[in-house]
């Protein structure tokens, strides 16, 4: 898996002559991406901004003529981009989260081999390939489900996101990306402000409301 970083680092502040303090590093902003190194069709490295959906996910190009032969000949160029394709036995969807059982269909994207609970969810899985993929490369990834840009304040746009500091973050387009890897400590407040405002409410406590 290739992953793009964007922006990350550690700032030092002065402080004056009897010491220095160092100031705390600015969140990690990157967005992950399972690319394949060479085009299957002409075995060129490939242009990070040369791709075709597929029904096997994502697969990059060299030059945009090389689309149309992806899907003239998709399994031959599928196996020629990812070669090795590693099962993962997941216990849950990654698309609705519910188990996984044996009848689950299975599902070839990019490399990965998987299981989704239904027919509807191997769709799904297809129309948001990126972040499912991100998603089952690093378990660790907290997905916020947001529907809402925290950037834009937009609906949210398939296969548009970024992680902040382990985060998944749904955008609604590319630009915020490049706003987020300027000003990455405000994205995190944005994430903080989302997620303090989806979070689900206590219940009311009657003896307050009946006093």
């Amino acid at each position: 898996m290739k992953t793009m970083v964007i922006l990350f680092g550690g700032w030092i502040l002065s402080v004056g002559l009897f010491g220095q303090a160092t100031e705390p590093s600015p969140p990690s902003v990157s967005v992950p991406l399972a690319q394949n190194r060479t085009c299957p069709i002409m075995g060129k490295p490939i242009s990070s901004a040369l791709f075709v959906d597929t029904d096997h996910g994502r697969i990059w190009v060299c030059c945009t003529p090389c689309n149309k032969k992806v899907l003239a000949d998709l399994e031959t160029a599928y196996k020629t981009a990812f070669p090795k394709s590693k099962r993962l036995d997941n216990l849950a969807c990654p698309i609705t989260g519910q188990a996984i059982t044996k009848d689950s269909p299975r599902i070839q994207i990019q490399g990965l081999d998987f299981a989704v609970c239904c027919a509807e969810c191997k769709k799904a899985a297809l129309e948001d390939s990126q972040i499912v993929v991100a998603k089952l490369n690093n378990p660790q990834l907290q997905d916020l489900a947001n529907r809402e840009c925290p950037i834009s304040g937009l609906p949210v746009a398939k296969n548009t996101f970024l992680v902040v500091e382990q985060q998944l973050v749904r955008l609604s387009s590319g630009d915020c990306v490049e706003w987020a890897a300027k000003d990455p400590k405000r994205v995190l407040e944005k994430v903080n402000e989302y997620k303090a405002k989806s979070a689900p409410k206590p219940p009311a406590d009657p003896k307050k409301d009946g006093q």
